[in-house]
């Protein structure tokens, strides 16, 4: 069962949730995550999600800022005035929020930063990228911002490579094999601005708040069928601005994958407040032993869209028979 993208309305009932492969307990529903039937579930939760009506803070904080504060395995922020979210021990999401603050700028929050910060408590690798399921394994695209990762994951999925993550791809190693595994996140749903849903022909369902001046919704895509079952993760794809169409692909080895993979670790910018740099830094290096990388250039002009699409999909169906220059780091 997925959740619906519609306002509930019923925020204070008790729902559970399979997220990147973690079963959730929340009184506030998350779209697009893979709905369980909680009197069907009998296992403890891995994370739960509840609002608090006092004010949070962290008593014992290493230091405070006006976004917030943090400790030990304790990181609470203030992505609004009258939003405060407070993220504990790799299993606790607490939130307080004001009679301003809707349910969906809730929602946002819970699902981006606080979700991206339990992974790393959690000792999780979490990239800021979309996924795509292809050849039984999981290809990721890593970008800034506004850079169309989320435009291109969705028409993929139309063309027949189902999604796997949108925005938060939450990566663990295989304990025997050291294989990279990417989970599926939120399962069945992504977020995709109006004019590019439109020029893929998707309905917007739930609109979000409107966030760094990007007008958003949440759309259905062709999703991997088994939300729970983590896939091997075989390509990551560094996405760049480009003015004109894309011809050809950067191979990345060395390490410039890993300082691109690094770079695109989401939440980078707070990651000396969460956990420490060094075991983060290991991780990632072993990751990209079992990773293929390329770089590439994406165009805004609509226009381009089409033609770099068919080019993408030729190259991750066999990238040997496509045009890529060699890195320098190779």
């Amino acid at each position: 069962m997925v959740e619906p993208y519609l306002e509930s309305g019923q925020s204070g009932l008790l729902r559970e949730y399979l997220m990147s492969g973690l079963l959730v307990q929340s009184r506030i529903h998350l779209p697009g995550a893979t709905a369980l039937n909680v009197s069907h579930t009998k296992n403890p939760a891995d994370v739960t999600i509840e609002q608090v009506d006092q004010p949070l803070r962290i008593p014992n904080a290493r230091s405070r800022y006006p976004w917030g504060e943090f400790a030990d395995n304790d990181f609470l922020f203030r992505p609004l005035q009258g939003l405060a979210i407070r993220i504990r021990n790799g299993d606790e999401i607490t939130f307080n929020q004001a009679d301003k603050i809707t349910d969906s700028q809730v929602r946002l929050f819970l699902v981006g930063t606080a979700w991206g910060v339990l992974c790393h408590q959690r000792s999780l690798v979490p990239l800021h990228a979309s996924a795509v399921a292809c050849d039984g394994g999981a290809m990721a695209f890593a970008a800034p911002a506004g850079t169309g990762k989320s435009t291109l994951a969705a028409a993929l999925a139309l063309r027949g490579y189902p999604l796997v993550a949108d925005d938060v791809c939450v990566i663990k190693r295989d304990e025997e094999s050291g294989v990279p595994m990417l989970y599926p996140f939120p399962a069945k749903g992504m977020k995709l601005a109006a004019d590019a849903a439109a020029k893929l022909g998707l309905t917007p369902g739930e609109r979000l708040p409107v966030v760094g001046g990007r007008d958003k919704s949440y759309v259905h895509v062709p999703s991997v069928e088994n939300s729970n079952e983590p896939l091997p993760l075989r390509g990551f794809y560094a996405m760049s601005e480009a003015v004109g169409p894309t011809d050809s692909f950067s191979k990345l080895a060395g390490s410039e994958l890993i300082s691109h993979v690094m770079a695109n670790v989401y939440r980078i910018e707070y990651i000396e407040c969460i956990r420490s740099i060094a075991p983060l830094a290991e991780q990632v290096f072993q990751i990209c032993r079992h990773v293929q990388g390329y770089s590439f250039q994406i165009s805004h002009d609509l226009k381009h869209f089409d033609g770099m699409l068919s080019m993408l999909e030729a190259h991750l169906t066999n990238p040997k028979r496509n045009p890529v220059r060699r890195s320098a780091f190779e």
